[in-house]
């Protein structure tokens, strides 16, 4: 998981594959940057190659806490698998979807401390 601000908002890029390990893995990290941003969260799934049960309910549990903190959560689609899965379950409706980011601005890794000054 990488963090970049972009604007007020915060992107959060998940990578790899969306199962029970990755959600246990990054719900703490998600915790910190909900918990330390006040904007907008984007949820960059470009980099996803897998999401199944337990990935869905990460980004459900994403969507919940954005909003619960009165913010708006938005998602750039991943790949054609995923993207699939997100229709069928009617997932990707929940969030706002945005196009491609500039993707050239520094990314911090896994909830590094000083990604409030990145950007």
């Amino acid at each position: 998981m990488r963090y970049r601000l972009a604007g007020a908002a915060i992107v959060v890029e998940l990578r790899g594959e969306l199962d029970i390990m990755a959600h246990q893995r990054l719900s703490p990290g998600l915790d910190w940057t909900l918990d330390c941003h006040d904007g907008d969260i984007v949820v960059d799934l470009r980099a996803v190659t897998f999401l199944d049960a337990s990935g869905m309910k990460l980004l459900v549990r994403i969507h919940q806490e954005t909003v619960r903190r009165g913010r708006r959560p938005a998602l750039v689609r991943g790949n054609a698998q995923v993207s699939k899965v997100m229709r069928i379950v009617r997932l990707e409706q929940a969030f706002d979807l945005v196009g491609d980011l500039f993707v050239d601005q520094p990314f911090a890794e896994d909830g590094d401390q000083d990604i409030h000054r990145a950007g």
